[in-house]
């Protein structure tokens, strides 16, 4: 290394790292199609943590993070994270008996749909329903 190059602390690395991911804040829920193909053409399992995201924000194949902060009977906030394999596409907007619109339009809110497993281990449970999350996008060199 030349002297008047200065080396990057890992603090600094980690930072940088960070800054790069791409994250993408909204609403997840869980979604069931048991047995149906998903895009990227395995059958879906809802005992496995995938989900369902749009193709302009993650390809399929991709794991990304799922972040939920929650604030328990104390008051203190409580952040869970899960990893998630995106092997679909959606969330699709619905109409009032929770048909997808024809042809398919992204969902307003909603950024992902989560498989029971993933929004389980996620929530605590399925209750919710749909809750406010953070979609962390790891850097190609992560694993």
């Amino acid at each position: 290394m030349a002297q008047n190059q200065q080396q990057q602390s890992p603090t600094q690395d980690n930072q940088q790292q960070r800054a790069a991911q791409k994250q993408f804040s909204g609403d997840a829920s869980y979604y069931n199609p048991t047995g149906h193909k998903t895009a990227n053409g395995d059958v879906y399992d809802p005992t496995k943590k995938t989900g369902a995201i749009q193709a302009d924000k993650v390809n399929l194949g991709k794991t990304v993070e799922v972040t939920y902060t929650t604030t328990d009977k104390q008051g203190t906030a409580v952040t869970k994270t899960v990893k998630v394999l995106i092997n679909d596409r959606g969330p699709w907007a619905t109409d009032n008996h929770g048909k997808a619109l024809h042809p398919l339009q992204p969902h307003p809110t909603r950024i992902i749909d989560l498989s029971p497993a993933a929004f389980k281990d996620l929530v605590g449970s399925k209750a919710p329903g749909v809750v406010p999350v953070i979609v962390t996008v790891p850097n190609e060199g992560d694993k």
